[in-house]
């Protein structure tokens, strides 16, 4: 059985590593021929099918940077981040159709297929049997990849477009050309049970059968190192109790609730218990200066995304993991983290409560309630230093739920049904 994954990108992006680790896991299986088309190839990997040519790269960029001039035309602005990246059209027409034909596999597996990588209209129209994992919230919304609003429940209309977005409603036109265009029903795999919910709910997708397979992780690679050890190499005080925040686009994200960190530090607790922040990803000149009068501040650029050695010595150097998003589909770095034994805090509400059993690997806190994320932080901040068992039980739940062999093998058999049926 041959499974062509599409995924605009190898590894920039979380949906990107989620698809290298399942496309690795489903190697593992004989019977299965897996491979990974892109639009953006980084990596050497001889089973990630790039671009042909440095025309096609250059096209990709294009339609990228048209469809980005657009919204920006339109003055569309996300309105929980800065920047213009958070929704997508998937407008412009492509040869994609003609390539999946040449490759002929017997299932079609989408991921994160935005960038102009393939338009509605195509995803419609592919007569392949296919599979979609929801890596977010724009297939089921307008353009949008993630939004508090509940227009995707009822659907896109003139007496519900927010009060506070002016212009030409580009989620209602992007909305009405996914419900033209994908009346034929496909499997869907959401990442998180909170995802699935909400594509459930959806007026697009609430009769289609939809399953929840969360992402995977490689067990082996992903392992602790000794925690004295990784705080002596990244030149972190020993005696410090060390927090990490991580956040590819940077802590302007909104999303991922950076400015939540900032205002629990403000706790005296941090300031009088030797705490150090290790934020990852891109911080601005300001919130620095204002978490230095509170914490110490390691700070790493994104330079060390998809650098697993790294990445290891920062989890293990860790006592706890933060993920303090409003929005998350699952939160993939909180199985990196657990597999190197750190525990983790996050919302309820969200999909990392799939990935986070309260009190036993982390804590889960009440949805957007400050005070009981900090509480969440002091109690696991005691179990560590208590040398409970937190980290191992962490670890040990990664393991029975995320590996590669878990993981995999439920995608298999919902491969072996979809071909079947078809």
């Amino acid at each position: 059985m041959r499974v062509l994954h599409l995924n605009y990108s190898d590894l920039f992006g979380g949906a990107a590593i989620s698809v290298f680790r399942l496309n690795k896991a489903l190697k593992q299986i004989n019977d299965l021929e897996s491979n990974i088309k892109v639009s953006e190839k980084i990596s050497s990997d001889k089973n990630i099918i790039g671009p042909k040519s440095s025309v096609h790269i250059a096209l990709n960029i294009l339609k990228k940077r048209f469809s980005f001039q657009i919204k920006k035309l339109l003055k569309i602005k996300g309105k929980y981040y800065k920047g213009l990246d958070s929704c997508s059209l998937a407008i412009l027409p492509t040869k994609i159709k003609k390539e999946i034909k040449n490759l002929n596999p017997d299932i079609l597996h989408l991921h994160w297929i935005n960038n102009e990588m393939i338009s509605i209209k195509d995803i419609g129209e592919i007569n392949v049997p296919k599979i979609w994992t929801f890596a977010d919230m724009w297939p089921f919304c307008g353009a949008e990849h993630y939004t508090f609003e509940n227009r995707f429940e009822a659907g896109y209309f003139k007496n519900n477009k927010p009060i506070n977005q002016k212009g030409f409603d580009l989620n209602k036109w992007v909305w009405e050309r996914k419900k033209k265009n994908w009346k034929n029903k496909f499997q869907i795999v959401c990442i998180s049970n909170w995802l699935s919910d909400m594509a459930k709910k959806s007026a697009l997708f609430k009769d289609f059968d939809i399953q929840t397979i969360p992402c995977c992780i490689d067990c082996e690679e992903w392992k602790p190192i000794e925690k004295y050890l990784a705080k002596k190499i990244l030149g972190i005080d020993e005696k410090s109790k060390v927090l990490f925040f991580s956040a590819s686009n940077g802590t302007d994200d909104y999303r991922k609730g950076f400015d939540i960190v900032k205002e629990i530090i403000k706790d005296k607790f941090y300031k009088e218990n030797n705490i150090t922040l290790f934020v990852l990803g891109k911080i601005s000149k300001k919130d620095l200066e204002e978490i230095s009068l509170n914490v110490k501040v390691k700070n790493l650029d994104n330079f060390y995304y998809g650098n697993s050695l790294i990445l290891r010595l920062i989890y293990s150097s860790s006592d706890v993991f933060l993920i303090p998003s409003r929005l998350e589909a699952f939160g993939q770095t909180v199985i990196e983290a657990g597999a190197c034994e750190t525990p983790a805090i996050g919302f309820a509400n969200t999909g990392v409560a799939d990935t986070i059993e309260h009190r036993k690997t982390g804590y889960l806190a009440k949805y957007l309630d400050y005070n009981d994320f900090s509480n969440g932080i002091k109690w696991t901040l005691n179990e560590v230093l208590s040398q409970n068992d937190i980290g191992k039980i962490a670890r040990l739940r990664v393991k029975e739920k995320f590996s590669y062999e878990v993981v995999s093998n439920q995608y298999y058999e919902l491969y072996k049904k979809l071909k079947n049926n078809n």
